[in-house]
């Protein structure tokens, strides 16, 4: 079955890196199988209907797609400050 999930910031500024955080979206989701059906960025928060085939699949992709949009919108690295 397709799961709705929500991903929320507490703040805006994700429609800036729109984008980027698509093609984010779509690498991840063929690396982890994952068939994404709709996608929405609503500025603080994205709407993904997404079906996976496996449970380990799904929970690394939110997982890496969390973090990764993370860093893309806050400008963090990993490694030393």
């Amino acid at each position: 079955r397709a799961l709705h999930v929500v991903f929320r910031a507490r703040r805006g500024g994700m429609h800036r890196h729109a984008k980027a955080i698509r093609t984010l979206l779509v690498g991840l989701a063929a690396r982890h199988e994952l068939r994404v059906y709709e996608f929405s960025n609503n500025d603080n928060h994205f709407h993904l209907l997404v079906r996976g085939k496996t449970r380990r699949g799904l929970q690394n992709f939110f997982r890496v797609f969390a973090g990764q949009v993370a860093q893309l919108v806050t400008g963090a690295r990993k490694g030393p400050a």
